[in-house]
């Protein structure tokens, strides 16, 4: 399945590289994305194995389990870690020596959520960060922060926080070079 705000593909994924044989668009608004499709869909399409992503409760994932071997995030976390989906699809394929050599040519950290009565907490001097409702350029104090002054503040659209907030292996390289403009404006500033 797919994501229908991606269904042209990700930008990362490498020309010529087919992800799935076949993906099965769905929307962001779906509640519950596998009962939205259904499972015997899924079933129809015979998978050698599925990438479920994201599943609220065990009983779906035995569900599909009971189809092909699937892999999925189950309960807590909406999100594994890249670095245990890169290490988990290298012994799917296996080739877990390359997914360990990928990783650590890869390795960075992750973001926080904060609320607009903190923004004193993001006076650092580079923000990426992802808007998820208006802008923030008329809160109070927000053009006084270091990184909207120095131009090392960009304001992500969904594509780059997707590959920023869930990140793979294709996606870093591929999201650094979009914050390249603001990452020079970081080094610019620490020329002066």
């Amino acid at each position: 399945m797919v994501n229908s705000q991606f269904s042209d593909g990700l930008p990362w994924t490498p020309e010529g590289k087919d992800v799935a044989g076949e993906t099965v668009p769905v929307t962001v608004s779906s509640a519950n994305l596998v009962s939205t499709l259904g499972l015997e869909a899924v079933a129809d399409r015979n998978p050698d194995v599925i990438f479920a992503g994201y599943l609220p409760e065990q009983e779906t994932y035995d569900k599909l389990a009971a189809i092909a071997p699937t892999v999925a995030t189950v309960g807590e976390g909406m999100v594994d870690d890249w670095r245990e989906v890169t290490t988990v699809a290298g012994e799917i394929v296996d080739k877990e020596e390359d997914a360990a050599d990928t990783i650590e040519g890869t390795d960075s950290g992750r973001g926080k959520a904060v609320s607009a009565e903190n923004i004193d907490m993001l006076d650092v001097d580079f923000l990426a960060l992802w808007i998820s409702g208006e802008t923030p350029d008329d809160l109070p104090g927000w053009s006084d922060l270091h990184a909207v002054k120095r131009g090392s503040a960009p304001q992500l659209d969904t594509v780059a926080s997707t590959a920023l907030g869930a990140p793979s292996v294709l996606s870093i390289p591929w999201v650094l070079d979009q914050l390249d403009p603001y990452l020079a404006a970081l080094q610019e500033g620490d020329d002066e």
